[in-house]
């Protein structure tokens, strides 16, 4: 509907058929309008007074069959100002029906209702509009014709999106717009045991973008960016295993090689290293054992007889012989040239 040179920007709407109503979209009220007065009808958007065009969204009320007409009336809506009889519709024998989705996009949400628009070649086809809320539609459209553009617009008529393609079936069509994706949110570390605290980072490489995560045991994250569709959720669950403390060498070796996790609390001594497997061999006054950390977990570089405490990891067997297998980097020495 497009209005002009109106005495007032404040005019109000109804379309009908005789004593009947249809009932007009009230955007100020988020209901359709069920009134039979002019004066309860939904407000015309713009400036009426200069120049407005806007969409008309409405139900059909009970037994309304035939062509309908508009009629306005300006403040104080005590008289009829404009009536206009409307071009009759189409019926649709044959129909098949293109379903999506407006997604937000432009500043524009779902929180009020906008137009779907479907053309053929330029030529305006069907018209619908979208569920509060989910902005989810359903276009109608006769059998024969092929849609090859969609648009959603706002009830003042502004392009909000739009989507091309080829549609002459019954067809999902999806969102509207169709948005590039989030990158996907990268955690770091990753998934694995850990034995300490920690500072977990989580980063994505969209400009722009948001991240929320969860905090009730797994790390989880997705990504949201303006005029992007959300990345997809990323997990990565740190586990933080049961360490049983140990004072010496002689209580580790008691202990079992199920992958039970052990902390040496007392100092050992380092008095030898090799660079295969980076392998080490610790003693204390109580006994010796080889450590085996073909990982590299012991970051730290010791010299031999330095003092190491601390030190954790699970014990192993290898061809019979009892070796601790280091899980975390135990830090500094406690103490050199011990003898």
């Amino acid at each position: 509907m497009s209005l002009s040179n109106y005495p007032s920007d404040l005019v109000r709407y109804k379309i009908y058929l005789g004593g009947v109503q249809y009932y007009c979209w009230d955007e100020s009220l988020d209901v359709y309008q069920t009134s039979s007065s002019t004066g309860s009808g939904p407000l015309a958007p713009g400036t009426p007074t200069s120049s407005s065009s806007f969409w008309i969204l409405y139900q059909r009320g009970t037994n309304i069959s035939g062509d309908a007409s508009y009629r306005d009336r300006v403040s104080p809506y005590s008289v009829d100002f404009k009536t206009i009889s409307l071009t009759s519709s189409t019926s649709i024998t044959t129909p098949f029906s293109l379903t999506g989705n407006f997604v937000p996009f432009g500043g524009y949400d779902n929180t009020i209702k906008h137009v779907v628009l479907a053309y053929s070649s330029s030529v305006l086809i069907s018209a619908t509009s979208t569920t509060l809320s989910t902005g989810a539609f359903a276009l109608v459209c006769p059998d024969g014709t092929t849609i090859d553009l969609i648009e959603v617009r706002a009830i003042d008529n502004t392009l909000i999106a739009s989507r091309t393609g080829s549609w002459s079936t019954t067809s999902v069509v999806g969102n509207v717009p169709d948005l590039p994706v989030v990158a996907a949110p990268v955690i770091s570390p990753s998934t694995g045991n850990y034995y300490a605290p920690f500072s977990a980072t989580i980063t994505c490489s969209t400009p722009a973008s948001s991240i929320y995560y969860t905090t009730d045991g797994t790390d989880k994250a997705k990504a949201f960016a303006i005029d992007f569709d959300p990345s997809v959720v990323v997990t990565e669950v740190f586990t933080f295993p049961v360490v049983n403390d140990v004072a010496n060498i002689a209580a580790l070796r008691a202990g079992l090689t199920d992958g039970t996790a052990y902390r040496l609390t007392g100092e050992a001594v380092l008095t030898f290293k090799s660079i295969t497997r980076n392998a080490k061999y610790i003693q204390d006054a109580t006994g010796a054992i080889t450590i085996d950390d073909n990982t590299g977990k012991i970051t730290t570089t010791y010299n031999l007889y330095d003092g190491i405490t601390g030190i954790t990891g699970t014990l192993s067997l290898n061809n019979l012989m009892l070796q601790f297998v280091p899980v975390i980097d135990p830090g500094a020495a406690s103490s050199t040239g011990t003898l």
